[in-house]
């Protein structure tokens, strides 16, 4: 009979990013007095985003000195640091597993096209054994991460006896644009760079927090609000502003989905850790939810610290729960993102 304790867990957690920190005064300083300079109140735009600094691989003040900068060129930049950053986070991750046990391997990068695929590199560079499965999934941006671990939990369940790595690694920082508009200065405000690994694997209760549930939904209708293509000059993204108040006017729905199947409801839910997308996606869902500020501290504080680094985020929202606000064993917590698509991913956790 089967150990009903025994469920799908993160092992392990971790993250890296490139070296450079860059302020967000200097990314306004640098857009303001450049390519933005005929752009109105570019400096206020900065601050509303509530970024403070971000971690990036390509310093903007180097891209605008260049002017512009060619695809060859950006996709270059991109390859090696996808490598660098997502071979550190993917190393943390692996610390304390044994990674003979590791079966499966699924990559995230939604910033740059490259063949072979980086999960290929990055499964060299972490020297994993011949025959891993290995999938790589791009283009889904920041909803990629947890529809990664939805993707993680089938594998586990064809081979319960593998240890799954996931490693989403995102390099948002050389496709900046020189396109002076004011939805270029609101994406150029927010996106950072960052690789976060995890390892899952089947254990029991006090090893990691257990994923109980995962949860896809597709807005097809709003398909369009958020997009993110390939021109002749580089990589261009698009956001509605209406992207927050849908995200907000779905979330009931979406959570009560989510969390009733477990027989939960908001009230049973210790833990948030939002996508931090931008302030306006964090504020309308926590009206909605109900959510105070304190509940959301480690959202609040990652977007601060290193801004919206697409499908990592929402695991650099967890890892930051994690270490500040110690769950206690048995509490629940939900992760929740969105993106392109329209799309909201969902996964509830018992820590």
């Amino acid at each position: 009979m089967p150990d009903l304790q025994i469920r799908p867990t993160l092992l392990s957690l971790a993250s890296a990013f490139p070296p450079l920190t860059v302020k967000q005064e200097e990314v306004s300083e640098s857009l303001s007095s450049g390519w933005y300079r005929d752009v109105a109140q570019v400096g206020s735009i900065m601050e509303k985003s509530r970024v403070r600094r971000r971690r990036m691989a390509v310093s903007p003040r180097e891209l605008m000195a260049r002017d512009t900068l060619g695809v060859g060129e950006r996709m270059l930049l991109h390859e090696r640091a996808v490598l660098e950053v997502g071979t550190r986070s993917a190393e943390a991750a692996l610390r304390r597993q044994a990674r003979e046990r590791i079966g499966s391997l699924l990559m995230v990068c939604s910033t740059g096209p490259i063949t072979p695929t980086p999960d290929l590199l990055l499964a060299r560079e972490l020297r994993l054994r011949p025959s891993l499965r290995r999938t790589f999934v791009g283009n889904m941006a920041s909803g990629a991460g947890l529809n990664a671990l939805s993707v993680a939990l089938d594998g586990l369940a064809a081979r319960p006896d593998d240890r799954v790595l996931v490693n989403c690694t995102e390099i948002h920082s050389v496709h900046l644009r020189n396109e002076p508009t004011r939805e270029q200065a609101v994406i150029h405000s927010l996106f950072g760079d960052a690789s976060s690994s995890f390892v899952l694997g089947l254990d029991g209760p006090g090893a990691g927090p257990q994923v109980l549930r995962c949860l896809s939904w597709q807005l097809y209708d709003a398909h369009e609000l958020i997009s993110w293509k390939l021109l002749d000059d580089g990589f261009r993204m698009t956001l509605s502003p209406a992207v927050p108040s849908l995200v907000a006017e779905h979330i009931g729905s979406f959570i009560g989905a989510l969390l009733g199947p477990e027989g939960l409801g908001l009230q049973d839910i210790t833990h948030w850790a939002l996508h931090p997308g931008g302030p306006k996606i964090v504020e309308n869902l926590a009206r909605r939810l109900g959510l105070s500020d304190s509940q959301l501290r480690a959202t609040w504080s990652v977007l601060s610290e290193y801004g919206n680094c697409s499908s990592a985020t929402v695991l650099l929202v967890l890892e930051e729960l994690l270490n500040q606000e110690k769950p206690r064993p048995g509490e629940h917590g939900v992760l929740f993102s969105c993106g392109p698509g329209m799309t909201m991913e969902g996964a509830l956790l018992r820590f």
